[in-house]
């Protein structure tokens, strides 16, 4: 045998279309292998985290490993996954050893059983691999798609009422440090002041069908900015907000030097926090705004 017997506990994972698996079962019993096979396991999290080491090929499951933080011996099996496989090698996650033709037991035995002994070595894929992946992947392919579903302009003069209606939703106004319903004449005054002032920009988003979806507002001093959001109750939960304050973030950044730029959410608005979170913010400080607490946000540079 290539590997001493009983140095592994070992689990074979299949998917859910493995081939013979009837013959896979007997082809471990005929070999007298030590062997626990598990065919499409619904627990795939549970296996990656228990073990030490995995021996696989270099398809999407790279992705989950590194997450998890567990070191890999790949190898190609197609040509699509030769970047993957390369690109992993390259960051210090798995030891690369070709297409799958041409990889040799022997030299992937040897070096099993050299990670095996270096768990120093293990650790440092383990750490480099956790760098490469965040968890965020689906949230930035969601901006992308959204990018082009999604523009900013500049407010008008005509925009008040419908800023007035977006401002008196209940939500709003629950989420709000000033939850009392706005008066028609106490919003258009302070509107029109704000459009008067050059230290508040505020931006209507727009959908490719031109529908107003919502609003963001910088409040500007020196070369701070805070930050609101709000969207429009029926374009809600549709994964818009993030794509609507990244790019209202990117034209701030672009037209007036900012040094920092705050937002200031209630705990309970769990649903702004992690919007927030997932653009780059962390929370500085528990504070109050109004009598009310608030947690103060700060964009990470």
């Amino acid at each position: 045998a290539l590997i001493p017997p009983h140095t592994f506990n070992v689990v074979f994972l299949v998917g859910p279309n493995p081939g013979d698996l009837s013959s896979l079962k007997q082809s471990i019993v005929d070999r007298g292998l030590q062997v626990r096979l598990e065919a499409d396991t619904p627990n795939m999290p549970g296996w990656l985290t228990w073990a030490d080491v995995a021996i696989s090929a270099a398809g999407s499951t790279c992705w989950e490993m590194c997450y998890l933080g567990l070191p890999a011996i790949v190898f190609a099996l197609a040509s699509n996954q030769v970047n993957t496989a390369q690109s992993l090698f390259d960051g210090g996650a798995v030891k690369y050893f070709g297409d799958s033709m041409d990889c040799s037991p022997e030299a992937v035995s040897s070096e099993l059983l050299r990670l095996a002994t270096e768990s120093k070595e293990r650790e440092r894929m383990s750490q480099a691999g956790r760098s490469l992946i965040d968890g965020r992947g689906a949230q930035r392919v969601a901006d992308l798609l959204f990018a082009a579903y999604v523009r900013l302009r500049a407010v008008t003069a005509s925009d008040s009422r419908l800023l007035w209606e977006w401002a008196n939703d209940p939500e709003v106004r629950k989420q709000s440090f000033t939850q009392e319903t706005i008066s028609w004449p106490v919003h258009d005054s302070w509107f029109q002041s704000r459009l008067a002032e050059s230290d508040t920009l505020i931006r209507i988003a727009e959908n490719q069908n031109g529908d107003s979806i919502g609003v963001v507002r910088f409040k500007l001093s020196e070369e701070n900015a805070v930050v609101s959001i709000s969207l429009a109750q029926q374009f809600r939960g549709q994964g818009l907000a993030a794509t609507v304050l990244k790019c209202a973030l990117q034209e701030l950044a672009q037209t007036i030097p900012v040094r920092d730029i705050s937002a200031y959410v209630k705990p309970e608005n769990l649903s702004s926090l992690r919007l927030f979170e997932r653009a780059g913010f962390v929370c500085k400080e528990q504070t109050r705004v109004k009598g009310q607490a608030a947690m103060h946000l700060v964009l990470q540079n």
